[in-house]
């Protein structure tokens, strides 16, 4: 409410331009300088309004110029808004007809002044009167008259004022188009580079028209106006970067507006301006494209709000704000609000930018948390897999560990006894005893410590692994179960394997996953043969491990879930669903791939791991 209060005021204290303009309608277009000042009299008619609109006519204004002073005087005739159509101001003194031009359509080297707005400069006599007819035809832009004369020190003071909106305006634009490129480089979020292109051709339009910066020489014959292009180009830059903003809610309703309204008419009205800016305006104006891509951009930023964007206020509120400095700008046009509205386009602009990067900035620091939660959930997981497998290993490592315990009891018992009943004999025996109580010790240790390792992630670890040593480190844990079931572990290493670059101990989650559940599923099945193949060999820049075993492989209906989140076959208590899951996110991050088929044996992984890089060091 307080935004419309506001625009309310602006209304109401706005000084509109009241003045009798005394104008001509050329129908055909054909008359002549010198016939409209030979039949001024006739032909010219009072009219209070200033706007004209469309139209296919030629319209003459008549401008007195009066300097009822008793010195020679500058006076200078100002249309406030830069009008993008050809302007030609017919003067006739002593018999003899001079002419000036000025104009958007006309390149500037003809143009016979070049100034921050469309204005013809004229030296008076002191008591001179002076008659000015200005012509001007456009098809392609409504036609304004409301002229203005001013002196020389109105014109220091206009210009002055415009100069300092011009350079404030450049540089705040300026400024959110290079923080928005900065933000789309170092993120790499398209939305950014969106965004940045819309300020800068926005910016620019807003900018050509209170400097009146809009045409460049023809090229080919074909005359570019790069105010119009710019202009067509601000609405598809502007769709893309509410569609990228949006992107998270999976709105149909955003999605159908964006790409088959926003985005194909912006586009139809870009590629007409390329090829004739006068069909691109009157698309634009005089057809109501403006008016359907408007409609279509508020439909978005509201279905936005309604989904319940985080940020859709802030949004609205950009939006709103750029809307009402457009509708400042069109009474402005219209002759209906003073020059004191020249730049309010070019406020509404600014106004926008800063909203619309603060809510970008702010999306992107959302989005980098949510990435951090999704690490810590990813690690999080891994974890709960990692002591699911262990927990699952336990009873079989704890029965490792008591055969090495009870064994060194046993030897120690037996050298007490035989120390005791023959000293001799136990002190010959001694050696061979104590060598084999430390190989126990040594083993007890090995599973003792893989076991400390695969409960723990190490801060030190390094993004290196040698798959000989996560196998033989694997072994320590699955030989016991494998021996237990019968089931023969075949392995066949390259020599010389590179190191791959995947932490030790997520090698070592890969290899107890997938070969642990290959060891339950053939436990299950209780084929005639057990045994589970390792292979693995070295293809250029990547290290490939086959694992197959012979349980006869996994059905068609679950073989596109296996990857999947939660996802098992196994009983509820036997088995979280995360095992696979986990395996696949490690072999991602690294850049790797993993795959699963059926062989005549049974279920194939493959997994291509990249080979470590030498000079990395430590990561």
């Amino acid at each position: 409410m307080s935004l419309l209060k506001t625009f309310m005021l602006l209304l109401l204290f706005a000084s509109p331009v009241c003045a009798d303009y005394r104008v001509w309608e050329d129908t055909t277009g054909n008359a002549t300088a010198q016939f409209v000042i030979d039949g001024q009299e006739a032909l010219f008619s009072a009219r209070k309004d200033p706007f004209i609109g469309f139209s296919d006519s030629a319209w003459w204004v008549e401008v007195t110029l009066n300097n009822a002073s008793p010195h020679r005087k500058a006076l200078t005739i100002v249309l406030p808004y830069f009008p993008l159509q050809p302007l030609l101001a017919y003067s006739q003194d002593n018999g003899v007809l001079s002419k000036q031009q000025l104009g958007a359509n006309i390149p500037i080297a003809e143009r016979s002044t070049e100034t921050h707005q469309a204005m013809f400069a004229y030296e008076l006599e002191a008591g001179q009167v002076r008659k000015i007819y200005i012509r001007q035809v456009s098809s392609s832009t409504p036609i304004r008259i409301n002229y203005r004369v001013i002196n020389s020190r109105e014109y220091a003071t206009q210009l002055a004022w415009s100069t300092t909106v011009l350079v404030s305006a450049v540089t705040i634009l300026a400024s959110l188009c290079l923080l928005n490129a900065f933000y789309f480089v170092t993120s790499r979020r398209p939305v950014f580079g969106y965004y940045a292109l819309y300020l800068a051709l926005s910016g620019g339009v807003a900018i050509a028209r209170l400097g009146g910066i809009a045409y460049l020489q023809p090229v080919v014959n074909v005359p570019i106006n790069f105010t119009e292009i710019a202009g067509a180009g601000s609405y598809v830059f502007f769709a893309l970067t509410l569609n990228a903003l949006y992107r998270d809610l999976h709105s149909n309703v955003i999605r159908y507006v964006t790409f088959f309204c926003n985005l194909p008419l912006s586009l139809i009205m870009l590629v007409a301006t390329l090829i004739d800016p006068s069909v691109g305006l009157q698309l634009f104006s005089k057809l109501g494209l403006g008016v359907v891509l408007l409609l279509g951009i508020t439909t978005v930023i509201i279905a936005g709000q309604k989904f319940g964007y985080s940020s859709a206020k802030y949004i609205s509120l950009g939006w709103i704000g750029w809307l009402c400095a457009s509708i400042l700008a069109v009474l402005h046009f219209r002759g209906l609000l003073g020059p004191q509205f020249n730049g309010v386009l070019i406020v509404g602009v600014m106004f926008q930018g800063v909203i619309f990067t603060f809510v970008l900035a702010n999306k992107l620091q959302s989005d980098l948390q949510a990435q951090k939660r999704e690490i810590e959930q990813a690690y999080a997981l891994e974890r709960i897999t990692q002591l699911a497998r262990l927990g699952e290993l336990a009873a079989s490592i704890s029965h490792e560990l008591k055969q090495p315990l009870a064994a060194i009891k046993l030897m120690t018992e037996n050298l007490l006894r035989a120390a005791s009943i023959h000293p001799t004999k136990a002190l010959e025996m001694l050696p061979t005893k104590l060598g084999q109580v430390i190989s126990l010790v040594d083993r007890a240790t090995d599973l003792a410590d893989h076991v400390r390792k695969s409960s723990r992630m190490s801060a030190n670890e390094v993004l290196a692994s040698d798959i000989h040593i996560a196998i033989d480190g694997c072994r320590l844990i699955l030989d016991p179960q494998l021996m237990k079931r019968g089931i023969e572990l075949r392995l066949s290493l390259a020599e010389n394997l590179p190191t791959v670059a995947v932490y030790p101990l997520r090698l070592d989650q890969i290899l107890l996953n997938i070969i642990g559940n290959a060891t339950d599923v053939i436990d299950v099945v209780n084929p005639e043969n057990k045994w589970i193949s390792v292979v693995v060999v070295a293809n250029n820049d990547r290290v490939t491990l086959t694992i197959e075993d012979s349980a006869g492989g996994i059905s068609k209906d679950v073989m596109n879930r296996v990857f999947d989140q939660f996802f098992t076959t196994k009983e509820a208590d036997k088995g979280t669903g995360l095992g696979l899951f986990i395996c696949k996110n490690i072999v991602d991050e690294v850049g790797g791939d993993i795959s699963v088929c059926n062989t005549e044996n049974g279920a194939m992984f493959t997994i291509q791991l990249p080979i470590a890089n030498p000079q990395a060091g430590d990561l």
